[in-house]
């Protein structure tokens, strides 16, 4: 007599650690030709001419454009000014309906931002981590960067970064990774994309 068939949840693989170590280049590196098969976001540097950082969009993960980008204040996916601040309507009317629908895997680079403040896009997160799609991407982290390091001195950021973090930390389905085990980013990535069979 067999027994019903359960499904295996998916794993979800988050890396996280100092800005400029890697992790979203490791990523694209890693995942190559697969990025067409994915539902989510990259984000993007945006440079000027003189190789100044602007601003930050997020792209679908198979968008030509690489880590960086260029600067073009008509952009319609800018979604954070460093000194002006973040823009909620274009996370809540651009990137959250990227997180929709059934791809293959959701690509999240980055999370862990002032995103954390608004409700919405927080529970889309939250749906995806509970749900039956693998995620993999890039969590920012308190020393990851000058920017974070001055949120986490905000009371309302701080709570929403720790509620955050700490609903991931209790998820047995997801691994957060600074790259300090054998093989660094590459091989927690493999091991990801194995245990998902996504290949």
């Amino acid at each position: 007599m067999g027994g019903k068939h359960i499904k295996q949840l998916p794993y979800h693989l988050l890396l996280t650690g100092k800005i400029g170590c890697g992790k979203s280049t490791a990523l694209l590196s890693a995942l190559g030709d697969l990025l067409k098969t994915a539902g989510g976001y990259r984000t993007v540097r945006l440079l000027n001419e003189k190789g100044t950082r602007r601003g930050f969009a997020h792209i679908v993960p198979a968008s030509p454009e690489g880590v960086n980008g260029i600067w073009n204040p008509e952009r319609k996916d800018i979604f954070l000014v460093p000194g002006e601040g973040m823009r909620s309507e274009v996370l809540l009317t651009r990137t959250i309906p990227m997180l929709e629908g059934k791809p293959r895997f959701f690509l999240l680079d980055e999370i862990g931002g002032k995103e954390l403040l608004i409700p919405e896009f927080v529970h889309k997160l939250e749906q995806l981590f509970s749900g039956d799609i693998p995620c993999i991407g890039v969590l920012k982290s308190p020393d990851g960067s000058e920017g974070i390091r001055r949120w986490m001195r905000e009371e309302d950021f701080r709570n929403a970064y720790n509620r955050f973090v700490g609903m991931l930390s209790e998820n047995p389905g997801v691994k957060i990774t600074d790259g300090s085990e054998p093989g660094g980013y590459r091989e927690q990535i493999l091991q990801w994309k194995k245990r998902n069979g996504v290949e």
